[in-house]
């Protein structure tokens, strides 16, 4: 009806004109009240009719005019046609009119529109034209009145030009396909422009990636504008790379790199020196001296080719992140390609004839009686293993059984394989094969493909999104992508790039999320003409399973109804790991239970042979029996390392323990001593916690504990103690046996441990019936934290609960404890520490702890990865501590944590001067070094309000008003931030009375 108004608008050129009205009444007639308004809205003020002049007559003025016809057919009578009307009027010509509204004061690129040029510039931005047309002149006195009051300007188009009619038969048959549905004659020249920009290699490429219906004009622009858009940006990418390529080439450049490496190595054995606990002794000095050399060797080879040291490790730096991008838009090529299949093949289903088709040609196959046989045959052999006493002529059989299983199945895939012209989806490594054999009608093959489709779409989006993370960090999980990637970008074997990328890959343990590979291994994605993909980690698996690869594969089975809890015993996921590097998931998630029994008998038992008969129970054939096997010893191997490595610690901690005993006792010869007294406080601080554990272990009696000690080696022989020596161990003894029996001596006991370690056996007992404790402990073993350690959180989250009056400490110690997404759990027990003045709880530093946790909490909700209260250098100065660091993606950056705790009259004085805080945060180097703020970019600040200031706060308007009305933002005396300050936080979170308001910089 739209459509039919504005026809009649361009034939009578009077938006009075009774035809014209009559349109128009029953146009209105179709719309709601609101969009009515709207309407009239845009309809109201100057309303001035707009048309396009010839090229030749650009200087004519008319208020309607003809112009030639945009003609889109080509070839035989249509080129006729389009000679024949290409210089004549035509008065049945349609002419097709855009509104465009001009607001009062109207400006186009920041400056105020006054002349023909610059609305008619306008027009075409509001119209999405990418080319400059000749429009009608209003002349610029009638432009700057219209300008001041705003108005609508009808604009015209009816394209009868030469011009343009001899671009569109240029065109290739490719492009003009897409030129076919258009619903408008702009539509049609805004698609021209767009397909002007692309060669006839990037059509094709264009056309291979899009999802786009060819019948939707509208989508097909948005995806030429995105394809565009990215094609610029990686060839604006490329063309850094090579510049940074040119920098990096030559024989001395490598040379550098050689040295820059020796010196890394040479420093990281000084770096790492006190991370050994034997190292109690400063850095040797031939270690220092080794490091330093080693840097002035790097230092002068850098300088000969005209570089600093850190402008070469930038320029190193710089190459491999434009190595990763290079590497993610090869990867995102591959997926977006495979999409377009998945996307032409979803089409598809809503083809009667291509079902028909499909489900004949399955029946066809027999693929569904070969995969009966080989079931059987499966049943067979399995039989044959685990009879009691088989006879020669049972294993005989059972081999035969075994062998026909395999052929019986490779038959059928294969059948379903030979339907891949039908369909190419049943190449897909994924594909569940034998599922798509047992389909019977053709809504079941419909529902069938249309889930395995929507299942692999929900794949690749989430495998994109996974490579774009950490700036591409996980292109290092794909081993078959760096080789295409190299390849791709003609990187030498042994060259300096090929030493950077090898370099980066060997640290590629610390790299978190690289098991997503495994995912897009398993359903067959990234291929890379590499055939079956499961080669990307048949090679290397790893027993070492961590939490997110854990979560990895549940999320792969969970695809096909299959559920396992994470709780499973390492076993059960080291032997989903192997077999799901040699089998697709959908064979995986078929024989996932018994897996799981195997898993679990071994955790149990230990046992090879137990184990290796359920696994061929499951048809592995030998060769992947191997693997598990080998893969389950090998982490059977390191529990044991693991465990030596535990007992020597502990040892070491004995004989330490020892050391300080034998001092303490020595000392205690020599010493004053009552019964209510200890001799030496750190005598106790050593023996009492061991005490307790001897009693809570049965060591019930004085007697027994001194055989422990002198089977520790703790003492020597316990008949040559001394009556002050005895004295004193039998006071620890006592004071031990009251804490295990719980007593409510707290304090004195609090005494004995001293102030750094407030814990007690009472408090941890407690801990094993109270269900956040519990929640703690479960995360926080997860991710490696020692016992010790967990109790000692949770004692102090319980005391700042107490202090506080709430709970809300230990239930944000217990989100962080659970949360894969909280980066720095080491920290937790420092953080909290630092809410205590010896056994005092400081409410306000614990409040402002809470403040940077709740923040954490809220980015982690937001699906971001956070590093929370953390000193990035410890022990130097600065210490660069910081709030929250968001660690990857878009918001990559910090935030800076306020809670102003200044109440009566200057609590809003208090409030500004916490902002200010946060801004000189930012821009001092004694607060934060530059090369923190360039690792983590962008900069955030959260204010928590809570001393009564801005009550009635609701929006972000509100608060920049009230900053700007105090007189504040500037230079000079009573100023405390400039506005480009205020500007530079990407956002300002200010929270008050339980909202969340968030300051942009476009709100100052």
């Amino acid at each position: 009806m739209f459509k039919k108004h504005q026809e009649s608008l361009a034939e009578t050129g009077d938006i009075n004109h009774p035809q014209t009205k009559k349109a128009e009444k029953n146009y209105t007639s179709t719309l709601n009240i609101s969009q009515v308004k709207d309407y009239h809205d845009l309809k109201s003020g100057t309303y001035v009719p707009k048309t396009l002049e010839e090229q030749a007559d650009n200087n004519k003025i008319k208020n309607r005019e003809t112009v030639s016809e945009l003609i889109l057919q080509t070839g035989g009578d249509d080129k006729k046609k389009k000679n024949k009307g290409a210089n004549q009027e035509n008065s049945n010509e349609r002419v097709e009119s855009h509104l465009i509204k001009i607001k009062p004061n109207q400006h186009y690129e920041g400056k105020l529109i006054s002349s023909d040029e610059q609305l008619d510039r306008f027009a075409e931005s509001q119209m999405k034209l990418t080319r400059k047309l000749n429009w009608g002149k209003l002349g610029e006195d009638f432009i700057q009145k219209l300008v001041k009051t705003g108005g609508t300007i009808n604009y015209s188009i009816s394209l009868k030009n030469e011009v343009v009619a001899q671009e569109i038969a240029d065109l290739s048959e490719d492009k003009k396909s897409f030129l076919q549905n258009t619903d408008s004659k702009l539509q049609s020249l805004v698609l021209l422009d767009l397909l002007k920009e692309l060669s006839p290699a990037e059509v094709a490429d264009f056309k291979s990636k899009t999802t786009a219906e060819s019948s939707n004009s509208k989508d097909i622009e948005n995806s030429l504008r995105k394809y565009i858009k990215d094609r610029n940006l990686r060839k604006k990418e490329n063309d850094k790379r090579e510049s940074i390529t040119n920098s990096l080439t030559g024989n001395s450049m490598i040379d550098v790199y050689h040295k820059y490496k020796a010196y890394q190595k040479s420093q990281k054995v000084v770096d790492d020196w006190h991370k050994n606990p034997k190292h109690e002794r400063a850095v040797p000095d031939n270690l220092l001296e080794n490091a330093h050399s080693d840097f002035s060797i790097f230092e002068q080879a850098a300088k000969a080719m005209g570089y600093t040291t850190t402008e070469f490790i930038k320029l190193i730096n710089q190459y491999e992140i434009a190595f990763r991008k290079e590497t993610v838009h090869i990867a995102e090529d591959g997926l977006q390609k495979y999409r377009h299949t998945l996307f032409e093949q979803k089409k598809k289903l809503l083809d009667d004839a291509f079902l028909t088709n499909l489900l004949a040609k399955i029946k066809a196959s027999k693929a569904k009686e070969s995969y009966k046989e080989a079931s059987r045959a499966s049943a067979g052999a399995s039989g044959m293993a685990f009879a009691e006493r088989p006879t020669d002529k049972d294993r005989s059989f059972g081999q035969e059984m075994k062998a026909l299983a395999i052929s019986k199945k490779t038959e059928g895939n294969n059948a379903i394989g030979s339907l891949s012209s039908t369909t190419p989806l049943v190449q897909d490594n994924g594909f569940d094969k034998e599922g798509l054999a047992n389909i019977e009608t053709k809504q079941e093959l419909r529902n069938f493909l249309a889930n395995y489709i929507s299942d692999q779409e929900a794949n690749i989006t989430r495998i994109i999104k996974n490579l774009h993370a950490d700036q591409g960090l996980s292109i290092y999980g794909y081993a078959n992508l760096l080789e295409k990637s190299k390849e791709q970008q003609g990187i030498a074997k042994d060259s300096i790039f090929d030493l950077i990328i090898a370099d980066k890959e060997s640290t590629r343990h610390i790299i978190e999320g690289l098991l997503i590979g495994v995912l897009a291994v398993a359903l067959g994605l990234l291929t890379f003409g590499t055939g079956t993909v499961a080669v990307l980690l048949a090679a290397g698996v790893s027993a070492y399973l961590t939490y997110e690869e854990i979560e990895t594969y549940r999320t792969q089975l969970a695809a096909y109804k299959v559920n396992i809890s994470e709780d499973e015993p390492s076993a059960v996921w080291v032997i989903i790991a192997v077999v799901g590097s040699v089998l697709d998931i959908a064979a995986v998630a078929k024989i996932s239970s018994k897996l799981v029994k195997a898993g679990r008998v071994f955790e149990e038992s230990k046992s090879i042979n137990q184990t290796r008969k359920i696994l061929t129970e499951a048809d592995l054939d030998p060769a992947t029996q191997e693997k598990v096997i080998k893969a389950l010893k090998d982490d059977l191997n390191r529990a044991k390392a693991a465990l030596k490595n535990k007992i020597k610690e502990n040892t070491i901690k004995h004989t330490e323990l020892k050391v300080d005993i034998k001092e303490s006792l020595n000392k205690a010869k020599n010493s004053a001593f009552t019964t209510n007294v200890f001799v030496n406080p750190e005598f106790a601080t050593k023996l009492l916690p061991l005490a307790v554990k001897y009693i809570k272990s049965g060591v019930l009696s004085f007697e027994k504990f001194l055989l422990e000690l002198q089977a520790a080696k703790i003492i020597k022989e316990i008949d040559k103690l001394s009556s002050e020596e005895l004295s004193l161990l039998r006071k620890t003894f006592e004071d031990a046996k009251s804490l295990a029996k719980e007593n409510d001596e707290l304090a004195d006991v609090e005494k004995g441990l001293g102030d750094n370690d407030i814990s007690t056996m009472r408090e941890i007992e407690k801990n094993a019936g109270d269900i956040l404790a519990q929640n703690i402990i479960k995360g926080l073993r997860g991710k490696g934290i020692s016992q010790d350690i967990i109790d000692q959180i949770i004692i102090r989250s319980k005391y700042i609960d107490a202090e506080l009056r709430n709970t809300k400490m230990s239930e944000i110690v217990d989100y962080l404890s659970n949360n894969p997404k909280f980066k720095n759990p080491e920290d937790l027990l420092e953080n909290l520490d630092g809410c205590f003045t010896g056994n005092t709880v400081k409410s306000d530093r614990a409040l402002s702890l809470l403040n940077e946790f709740l923040e954490g909490k809220y980015w982690m909700e937001r699906g971001e990865r956070v590093i929370i209260s953390k000193k990035l250098t410890p022990g130097k100065t600065p210490d660069n501590e910081v709030d929250v660091i968001i660690i990857t993606g878009a918001n990559k950056g910090i935030i800076e944590c306020k809670r102003p705790n200044v109440t009566g009259a200057n609590s809003e004085n208090n409030v500004y001067a916490n902002l200010q805080l946060i801004l000189k945060k930012f821009n001092s180097e004694r607060k934060l070094t530059q090369q923190w703020k360039d690792i983590y970019p962008k900069k955030f600040g959260q204010i928590e309000i809570a001393n009564g200031a801005f009550t009635s706060l609701n929006t972000a308007e509100e608060f920049v008003n009230a900053v700007k009305n105090k007189g504040i933002i500037g230079t000079g005396d009573g100023k405390m931030f400039t506005l480009s300050e205020l500007k530079s936080l990407e956002e300002l979170h200010i929270l008050v009375n339980d909202k969340r308001i968030i300051v942009k910089p476009n709100d100052w």
